[in-house]
């Protein structure tokens, strides 16, 4: 997998997922963005994050966990919106 390298990008869709809890016993919660770019046609899954206490405890590009079905995309304007 290729580096993902925001400089400049602009995009054309944004996307961030609903929360869902990844591990009960922890408290760990999850959420998930996914973006394309002007410049590259295919959806690209950002990356996931894990939150305990309103912290994020981990985070990870192209997680497998952004695939998981529970999880529910919206609009992400804000993302988009913005340039580097």
């Amino acid at each position: 997998m290729r580096a993902i390298d925001a400089k400049g990008a602009q995009f054309k869709m944004a996307e961030i997922s609903s929360v869902v809890l990844l591990n009960p016993e922890a408290k760990i919660y999850a959420f998930c963005v996914r973006f394309r770019e002007t410049r590259i046609q295919e959806v690209l899954q950002v990356g996931g994050y894990a939150l305990r206490d309103g912290q994020i405890v981990d985070s990870s590009s192209y997680d497998s966990r952004c695939g998981d079905k529970r999880l529910r995309w919206y609009d992400f304007p804000e993302l988009r919106s913005m340039r580097s």
